[in-house]
């Protein structure tokens, strides 16, 4: 007997859910079987050879890599949320060593993490601007 199945990833506040649905008449369950939605991951959780980011950080950052703009500090927390020293918030997620920062204005950091004391990555703004970033465990 074959289970068809529809598996479908989403983000929802910073956490992966997964979702599986089986066809009633394969499955056998009736017409109403309810799908199942189950967390996968969340912005702390991580496998466990790669240690969690949470914690403050120093992150220089560079519009188009031409040399370096700026430095913020990062606090990121747990809940999937971060504060930089100007006051700028946003959500962010990490899987295994890769890590995303979505800032409220829209503009997103991606990178990974090494050593897990390091990070670097690339930016965009909501204008297409590029950069480059790296950051360090304080």
């Amino acid at each position: 007997m074959s289970i068809s199945r529809i598996v479908c990833l989403a983000a929802l506040a910073g956490a992966a859910f997964l979702s599986t649905a089986a066809a009633a008449s394969d499955a056998g369950l009736g017409a109403s079987a309810e799908p199942r939605l189950q967390l996968i991951a969340q912005p702390s959780q991580v496998s466990p050879e790669v240690a969690s980011i949470v914690g403050t950080w120093s992150m220089t950052y560079d519009w188009f890599c031409d040399g370096a703009d700026g430095t913020v500090t990062w606090t990121i927390n747990a809940d999937g949320t971060f504060v930089s020293s100007g006051g700028a918030t946003g959500t962010w997620v990490q899987v295994d060593k890769k890590v995303t920062f979505n800032y409220s204005t829209g503009t997103v950091y991606k990178g990974k993490v090494k050593a897990d004391i390091t990070m670097h990555g690339k930016q965009r703004d909501t204008h297409g601007n590029t950069g480059c970033f790296s950051a360090v465990r304080l």
